[in-house]
């Protein structure tokens, strides 16, 4: 999940919004890292997700 994290931030900070979506490769990269994040996620222990939540 970090690295996703830390990929999805590098990309934004070097681009703006009207690049980003005109460059359907870089979007594609962002859904694809939420996803994993999102999976990522819910594998997450009860007693982690409770703890910082």
């Amino acid at each position: 999940m970090y690295n996703e994290i830390l990929f999805l931030n590098d990309k934004l900070s070097k681009t703006d919004e009207n690049s980003f979506h005109n460059n359907n490769v870089l979007k594609r990269a962002f859904v694809r890292s939420i996803e994993i994040i999102g999976e990522a996620s819910n594998k997450l222990s009860d007693s982690f997700k409770k703890k910082h939540n």
